[in-house]
């Protein structure tokens, strides 16, 4: 837990028991925003484990020194899933905008069956991720709502035939700074 979100943890347990003090929640809101803090939505990340963490870093320092044009070269893929149905509940922190992406920042998600070699389990190495999350936003801001699997996979459709080939190309061009924010989080979580 990052510092700020511990201080905000015992700040409020504090108030707990400490039955001569009352402060109310929108108090403790405006004493962490006058400190720097905003309150943010927890980025979705796939859980990583002490062995992913390893795994990210030794594959960002393999290929610290590819380019652009390295990258390029490479077939990417990912498996995503999109609901129609169902709570996507969020769960919120503390953070400076400026500060680096820490644990208590994320709320863990984990994919069951299937797996990955290239990239590890991490979607700061795959710019495709990041793709379908921008697909998965695009179909949330639609004015439609979407019944069933064939309408569903139409609206992919639709919005995936939308996606230039420069938008791809941008992503993978992120590639050398993607690593270099991997190894600078030692294999943990980065802003990507």
């Amino acid at each position: 837990m990052t510092r700020e979100c511990s201080n905000a943890v015992q700040i409020q347990k504090s108030l707990k028991v400490n039955d001569d003090i009352e402060v109310s929640a929108s108090t403790v809101r405006r004493a962490l925003k006058r400190n720097g803090l905003a309150a943010q939505v927890k980025r979705k990340k796939p859980l990583l484990s002490k062995k992913h963490r390893e795994k990210c870093l030794n594959f960002a320092k393999r290929y610290k020194d590819w380019t652009v044009s390295d990258w390029n070269k490479v077939v990417w893929s990912d498996e995503s899933k999109f609901q129609i149905f169902g709570s996507d509940t969020r769960q919120y922190c503390w953070k400076r905008p400026k500060d680096p992406l820490q644990d208590a920042h994320v709320k863990p998600t984990v994919k069951f069956g299937g797996g990955s070699i290239f990239p590890p389990q991490s979607s700061d190495l795959n710019p495709i991720e990041h793709l379908w999350n921008d697909i998965d936003r695009h179909l949330r801001a639609l004015d439609i709502e979407i019944r069933g699997k064939d309408m569903l996979w139409e609206q992919i459709s639709n919005v995936w035939n939308e996606t230039t080939l420069e938008a791809c190309s941008k992503l993978i061009e992120t590639m050398p700074e993607r690593i270099n924010d991997v190894i600078k989080a030692k294999g943990g979580y980065t802003r990507w």
